[in-house]
């Protein structure tokens, strides 16, 4: 028997709100959903997301930005989508990352002469509804490559086509998670085995998203 040879499987916004109404008893598995049945999930499923992309650890949501400094120029503008940073370093000509000080906004505001120039030690992260401003210390002499590992918004889901942005390995989680979400809207009752499952998956998969070891267990036959 071949193989699929595919380790990347996708999945629509659809495929997930789908799931989660037949976690929720509310359709039979050969029942299509209305237009407002599957936007009342979409916009359930963004708002899941968005407050996930803040609270948990989503590695591929981080990335390092770039900033050519100007020389006598020490504010610079960020990605608007960055939610928070790690660390941040200089790079030299010879490619060494020469790692800077992320400074509080207390610790920044008592720096004296900020328009003092120098070689960047020390940035300033100033997050802002619609933009995010990073400040060097000293005011950059010269031009220097500063970057910064940050994480940022994950991506819309702005109709119910869209892909997710998240792994194919979280697909599952995301129904069972979606469902408890909508069940109170649905007035369905959701079984108590599944909402367990579905506390046991979400834990799993942010597991996934931090150092540690690594543990194998069986694993529960899924319910629908």
């Amino acid at each position: 028997m071949a193989l699929s040879a595919t380790r990347d499987a996708t999945f629509t916004a659809q495929d997930i709100i789908e799931g989660a109404f037949s976690i929720c008893f509310r359709k039979a598995e050969n029942q299509s959903l209305s237009a407002t049945q599957l936007e009342r999930g979409r916009v359930k499923l963004q708002n899941m997301l968005r407050s996930w992309a803040a609270t948990q650890i989503f590695l591929w949501l981080w990335e390092e930005q770039e900033i050519t400094t100007v020389d006598g120029t020490n504010s610079y503008t960020l990605d608007p989508r960055t939610l928070e940073t790690r660390f941040a370093f200089r790079r030299t000509s010879g490619n060494d990352d020469i790692p800077i000080n992320l400074l509080e906004r207390q610790d920044y505001l008592r720096l004296p002469s900020k328009s003092a120039e120098g070689v960047p030690h020390s940035i300033f992260i100033d997050r802002k509804r619609t933009s995010v401003d990073a400040s060097l210390y000293p005011t950059p002499d010269g031009v220097y490559s500063i970057f910064v590992s940050s994480k940022r918004q994950i991506l819309d889901v702005a109709a119910v086509t869209d892909e997710t942005e998240m792994p194919p390995e979280w697909q599952e989680c995301l129904e069972y998670q979606l469902a408890l979400r909508m069940a109170p809207d649905l007035k369905a009752k959701i079984a108590p085995e599944d909402r367990q499952f579905a506390m046991e998956l979400f834990h799993a998969m942010t597991g996934q998203d931090r150092g540690g070891s690594i543990y194998m267990r069986p694993s529960r036959r899924r319910r629908r």
